[in-house]
């Protein structure tokens, strides 16, 4: 899911406070806030085997480098792990995974613009990603699939980067790398298209799959998938309004589910769509999202094989934002119920997510600090 660039979409469209205060909070099982930077820039969540791992970026102080710190949850509290080395380009989204149900990973890419993966093996963060060769492109999402990773690594059109054809046509570029437990990672053919965001579709097993929301005058929204050595379209187009998508459809067999943000009314609607022979037709009879605040979100689909949505809303008021953060299992034939999880104040949008481990399940948001200049801090709550 390339929640960074949907965010940046949201910013671009209303003024926002600056985010400089120190903290280091934690609470109870039912709503714990790890963290230990000024300000949560970044968050990720993950399950290997039984144990919930969460991953943070930020800055120790005003002028300090932008670090990941991972945590693994324990009991009802978060124990760090050992630090992740080096800084990276607070311009990306990091993102989690488990290879092989066994090591926690972290995507992320550095201050230089190379794309890493990090796992943790006998207490030591190990590259699983070298140099690949595919210059310019940026870690753009990270998923466990198989007992592997898939990670789908971006390039955007470049004025120096590729052939004088390629660069005169202003076209994407995306592959997805499959890293084993052992062995070298392999790539598939390049998927190419028009400046969009993209995510990795979600899907346990099967060959990967690529969510792209093209960001031209169409705003086209579809799933592509391998044919051969080419990437073609497994669905029809939706178009539901131009807004940021923040996470991949869910591919489950034939029935594929995917989020999508209209932002043509006020306040933005949130809604999910379902596949229905060759056209879209909306989960539940009306949208997810109630009540005042623009929304935004995503689907995500669980180790135990459930479907949820997660969005939150935001409305605008005295240099900051009134925050409601909702979640809603998706089941065949039953209408969504939306949960209120979260109110509260925020200076920004915060990255979501929906994991289970065993017979829990839980939701990653962001929240305020409480402080006046409203910093945000990961926040993981048990949902079920």
């Amino acid at each position: 899911m390339q929640r960074t660039l949907s965010i940046l979409f949201f910013a671009a469209l209303t003024a926002l406070l600056p985010v400089t205060a120190p903290g280091w909070e934690t609470e109870a099982d039912a709503d714990t806030r790890p963290g230990r930077f000024a300000d949560d820039r970044a968050a990720a969540l993950t399950d290997v085997g039984d144990d919930l791992w969460l991953f943070t970026s930020g800055r120790t102080g005003p002028s300090a480098p932008v670090r990941v710190r991972a945590f693994l949850r324990v009991g009802s509290s978060w124990e760090p792990a050992p630090p992740i080395p080096g800084a990276i380009d607070d311009g990306y989204t990091i993102e989690a995974a488990s290879l092989s149900d066994e090591l926690p990973c972290v995507g992320l890419t550095r201050p230089s613009g190379d794309p890493s993966v990090l796992c943790l093996e006998n207490g030591e963060w190990i590259e699983r990603l070298p140099d690949v060769g595919f210059e310019g492109a940026y870690l753009n999402d990270l998923r466990s699939q198989d007992g592997e990773l898939s990670a789908l690594l971006y390039r955007y059109p470049s004025n120096t980067i590729g052939s004088a054809e390629e660069r005169g046509r202003r076209l994407s570029r995306a592959r997805v790398y499959t890293i084993p437990a052992e062995g070298l990672p392999t790539a598939t053919p390049t998927a190419v298209f028009p400046p969009s965001i993209i995510n990795l579709a979600q899907t346990a097993t099967g060959p990967p799959a690529i969510d792209v929301f093209d960001q031209g005058r169409r705003g086209s929204h579809y799933v592509i998938g391998l044919s051969g050595d080419s990437w073609e379209p497994i669905t029809p187009n939706l178009k539901d309004g131009f807004g940021p998508s923040t996470s991949g459809a869910i591919v489950a067999g034939e029935a594929i589910l995917m989020a999508s943000t209209n932002v043509n009314p006020k306040p933005w609607a949130f809604s999910v769509f379902a596949t229905r022979g060759e056209r879209w037709k909306r989960f539940g009879s009306r949208v997810l999202n109630r009540g005042p605040g623009n929304a935004q979100g995503a689907v995500a689909l669980t180790a135990a094989g459930q479907s949820w949505a997660i969005w939150q809303q935001h409305a605008y008021r005295r240099k900051a934002f009134d925050t409601r953060v909702l979640v809603a299992k998706l089941e065949p034939g039953i209408a969504p119920e939306p949960e209120l999880i979260y109110s509260g104040r925020t200076s920004f949008p915060g990255d979501l997510d929906v994991v289970s481990t065993g017979d829990r399940t839980f939701a990653l948001f962001a929240r305020g600090t409480g402080r006046h200049d409203e910093n945000l801090r990961a926040a993981v709550k048990r949902i079920e």
